[in-house]
């Protein structure tokens, strides 16, 4: 199993980052990107075959907004926003079959597969105890929109691991850094 594949992105980004008074500073911007990715499937033994194609085209508008809060000079709060695109790997999209070095596992690809969309909430209370020392607490959110996972599939006797484009996930989670 062989592929030809290429991925082609065009993107601009604008942003402002600005003091709102005396405490407070906002960054905000946005990314376009318009983006063709195409790959397409071949055997060595018949070249002219084509076993499969896909082709993932997208125009992207993506925003990104931080505000952050400080009250007093060591201490500070960071709320933000923005919105990202996974797009999937050229060996997810080919439908040939290889080993995962990490879990043994054998995989294959999916021509049919999407972009993943994303849209990002995080929080984060800093307070800096001196140069090069501070404790931080923060939390994230994450609304995930085709999301690429493996599932399992009996193929033979052989457990096969295909990439597929689940409906969403939502991923959430809290840190504490000192």
């Amino acid at each position: 199993d062989n592929s030809i594949s290429s991925h082609e992105v065009q993107a601009g980004y604008v942003g402002l980052d600005a003091e709102v008074g005396p405490y407070f500073r906002l960054s905000v911007g946005a990314r376009w990107e318009g983006s063709e990715q195409h790959t397409q499937a071949f055997s060595t033994s018949l070249p002219d075959a084509t076993f499969s194609e896909s082709l993932i085209e997208g125009d992207f508008l993506l925003p990104t907004a931080t505000l952050t809060w400080n009250p007093i000079g060591n201490l500070q709060m960071r709320v933000g926003y923005s919105e990202t695109i996974t797009r999937p790997q050229f060996r997810e999209l080919t439908p040939a079959t290889f080993i995962d070095d990490q879990t043994d596992q054998l995989i294959i690809g999916n021509p049919f597969l999407r972009n993943t969309e994303i849209q990002n909430f995080d929080a984060r209370l800093e307070y800096y105890l001196g140069r090069g020392q501070f404790i931080t607490f923060g939390g994230f959110y994450k609304d995930i929109e085709n999301p690429i996972e493996t599932t399992s599939d009996l193929l033979g006797g052989e457990v096969l691991q295909p990439f597929v484009n689940a409906p969403s996930a939502e991923v959430y989670g809290f840190e504490f850094e000192y």
